[in-house]
């Protein structure tokens, strides 16, 4: 395993533990701890892991790096060969003018030559903010937790996993739990945007549900008191016809709205526009009197 797979697979694990811990399947810290090492969900949370890695993740080119800030090495390149638990740098190897050195830098001297888009998260810069996530199914091994649901779903969000992976190189190994309280955090909002856009579709819904099963009261669109309705309009073309004639033409159009007066739609009116479907009579109202 590269260290490019090797620590994407180490984040993805922490990722998920950090997960369980927000979701309240660790009653305190002990037990948190516990599941890191020779626990029975370990091994099925490494699979996990890899299966998303395999999923989300290439490997070309992702070792390669450029050296920043550094004396006498600004601008070189080089390929990262391993990294160096004990003192948190990478031993490297870079390609100068004269020769190629082996030697150790430090992370914040090292610029990515590709971007995420060309060798890191395959899929996420396609992918909209649902398509991002993907559920993680585990066994449910965990001490206390409700046993009458045989799988624990965790929802792994690879947004926030690479923004940990920006704000901290290696977030399963950050100290004084600086990482795994900035996840809570992420997740926790999370959490409320998912509380929000179920209270928006419980509102549309409801909002459609009132529509649909209650009538809607359609009222004409001209309230005219001292009956000139038709005398306004009388240079438009609409209302050209008869001018000659004696009737008087505004007598007739009130004595029409006022008997009218409103017109009663709902929904099922509305869907015999359909093609196919026989009209409701009062669209046929709405049609030919307003």
């Amino acid at each position: 395993m590269t260290h490019f797979e090797e620590s994407v697979v180490m984040g993805l694990i922490w990722y998920i533990q950090v997960s369980l811990l927000h979701q309240g399947y660790f009653p305190d810290d002990a037990s948190f701890e516990c599941v890191k090492t020779d626990h029975p969900l370990e091994p099925y949370i490494y699979k996990e892991a890899v299966r998303l890695f395999t999923l989300f993740y290439q490997v070309k080119n992702s070792t390669d790096f450029i050296v920043l800030d550094c004396p006498q090495l600004t601008g070189y390149t080089g390929q990262i060969q391993s990294f160096i638990h004990q003192n948190g740098q990478f031993t490297v190897t870079v390609k100068t003018t004269q020769s190629i050195s082996t030697l150790q830098i430090h992370p914040q001297h090292m610029e990515p030559l590709h971007r995420v888009k060309e060798f890191g998260v395959l899929k996420l810069n396609l992918l909209g903010i649902q398509q991002s996530e993907e559920i993680v199914s585990l066994p449910n091994l965990l001490y206390g937790s409700d046993m009458s649901t045989p799988y624990i779903k965790i929802k792994m969000n690879f947004k926030v996993f690479e923004l940990m992976r920006k704000r901290f190189v290696r977030p399963e190994k950050t100290p004084s739990n600086l990482s795994r309280n900035a996840l809570l955090t992420e997740l926790s909002k999370l959490d409320y945007q998912a509380r929000l856009q179920d209270q928006q579709k419980t509102s549309e819904l409801f909002d459609y549900t009132s529509v649909r099963h209650n009538l809607t009261p359609f009222k004409m669109p001209f309230q005219i008191i001292d009956k000139t309705l038709f005398k306004s309009g009388c240079n438009l073309a609409y209302f050209s016809i008869d001018t000659s004639s004696s009737k008087n033409w505004d007598d007739v159009l009130q004595s029409v709205y006022a008997k009218e007066g409103t017109i009663e739609l709902d929904m099922k009116a509305f869907d015999t526009l359909t093609p196919g479907q026989c009209i409701d009579f009062r669209i046929i109202d709405l049609c030919l009197k307003w």
